[in-house]
C-alpha cells in the first residue's frame, strides 16, 4: 500500500507504526524519570543511558533470537544515512560506528537516525527503495525487543492498555 500525496512516496501503515512505537518509547523513557535529561525548562528522552543499561541483556537476546539478529546484523551492515550541509545543500551521508561506545547504544542511535531521517530528514521525498522499508522494519523489530528489556518501560509502554 502506497500512498502518493503532493509527490510523496510512503507507506503510510509501516512509518505510522515506526512513529507511534518510537513515540511511545520516547514518552516511557521520560516518564520514568531514570532515562529523563533536562531541567525546568524542557525534557528530553535519555536514549543513550537506556541503551548502556539494557546493553548485556540486548546482546543476551540477539543471540537467543534469530530475527532480532538478522535486524541487527542488517542495521549494522547497512547504517542509515545521516543528513549534513555540505555547500550549502542537504545530503545524506553514509554514517558508520562508534566503536567506543557500547554495541546496544550505537545500535539505537541508528534506529534513533531512521526516525529523524523519516520524521525530519524528508525520506519520504525520495523514491522508497527496499534497503529504506528494511530499515524501518528492522528498527520496529529493535525497538520492540528493547521495551522488553527494562521493567520500568515496559510498565510504562503499556500503562494504558
Amino acid at each position: 500500500m502506497t500512498a502518493d500525496f503532493c509527490n510523496l512516496k510512503i507507506n503510510p501503515k509501516l512509518v505510522c507504526n515506526f512513529l507511534a512505537l518510537f513515540s511511545r518509547i520516547e514518552y516511557s523513557l521520560k516518564a520514568t524519570i531514570i532515562y529523563a535529561q533536562g531541567n525546568s525548562k524542557k525534557v528530553d528522552p535519555n536514549w543513550d543511558k537506556f541503551a548502556n543499561n539494557i546493553d548485556k541483556l540486548f546482546l543476551k537476546r540477539i543471540g537467543e533470537n534469530k530475527k532480532l539478529k538478522k535486524a541487527v546484523d542488517y542495521i549494522i551492515n547497512n547504517p542509515p544515512k545521516k543528513q549534513i550541509i555540505n555547500n550549502g545543500k542537504l545530503e545524506f551521508i553514509n554514517s558508520s560506528f562508534d566503536n567506543t561506545q557500547k554495541s546496544t547504544q550505537q545500535i539505537i542511535l541508528m534506529v534513533r537516525r531512521v526516525r529523524n531521517n523519516l520524521f525530519h530528514g524528508s525520506k519520504y521525498h525520495i523514491n522508497p527503495d527496499n534497503r529504506d522499508k528494511k530499515l524501518i522494519i528492522y528498527s520496529l523489530r529493535i525497538l520492540s525487543e528493547c521495551i522488553k528489556l527494562d521493567n520500568d518501560i515496559y510498565d510504562e509502554f503499556y500503562k494504558f492498555d
